[in-house]
């Protein structure tokens, strides 16, 4: 009997060590838990999903990027984040350095369009636009859109003209600001130049008929040119 007593105590103990292994199957009691009650189990705290990165800062294209025509010239550091601002802006500066003009005509609001139209019929924009380098040298946000500084620079010197730009159903058009022109030698000269709007009243057709496409040049008492008034974008 003492050998089927120890034999029955061995296949119980492997048993209860058997259900032990198995998942959920024995279950430590709590002190103060009753005897035939189930205990309650600490469990890990949850821990809250890590929040995902922010995502990259976007970076703005480089001048390369741009397809910008021979003349034009778009610095990187005035090269705005926007793409769709950037690219406008270049196509308005390679238009103007081509003297393209049906190019201009297609991102420009309808008065400097007739404008243009204009200096078209009677060969000014030929003549403004022969040999010139256009080189973008201010940016500014102007809400919708952007303020931009071209520096227009021919056998005379440099000056400067503004436009003002913003999108609409995803087209880019532009439209002329009178800005003040500091005198310079060369367009680069001209980098960063604040765009400071004159206070001119806004010219009727029998003015805009009469109105040269580039302000015209006058002697300096130091015997050097300058330009005064303002041309088309300016």
């Amino acid at each position: 009997m003492t050998i089927q007593t120890d034999a029955a105590r061995t296949l119980g103990l492997a048993a209860l060590t058997l259900a032990c292994l198995a998942p959920l199957a024995c279950e430590k009691k709590q002190p103060g838990a009753s005897l035939g009650g189930r205990s309650s189990s600490t469990s890990a705290p949850s821990t809250e999903p890590a929040a995902p990165p922010p995502p990259p800062a976007p970076v703005a294209l480089s001048p390369a990027d741009l397809d910008l025509a021979p003349g034009a010239q778009f610095p990187a550091q005035f090269i705005p984040v926007d793409e769709s601002a950037a690219r406008a802006i270049a196509a308005l500066a390679s238009a103007i350095a081509l003297g393209d003009a049906d190019a201009l005509a297609g991102m420009i609001d309808r008065a400097d369009a007739a404008v243009l139209e204009h200096l078209r019929e009677t060969g000014q924009w030929d003549d403004a636009t022969a040999g010139v380098t256009v080189r973008v040298v201010a940016v500014e946000p102007a809400d919708p859109g952007v303020r931009v500084g071209l520096a227009i620079q021919d056998d005379a010197g440099a000056y400067l003209i503004g436009w003002e730009g913003a999108p609409a159903r995803g087209v880019w058009t532009f439209r002329s600001l009178p800005v003040e022109s500091p005198a310079a030698a060369r367009a680069a000269d001209l980098d960063g130049a604040a765009l400071a709007l004159m206070d001119i009243p806004v010219p009727g057709p029998e003015v805009q008929d009469a109105a040269p496409t580039r302000p015209p040049v006058e002697e300096n008492p130091r015997g050097r040119r300058r330009r005064t008034g303002t041309g088309l974008g300016g």
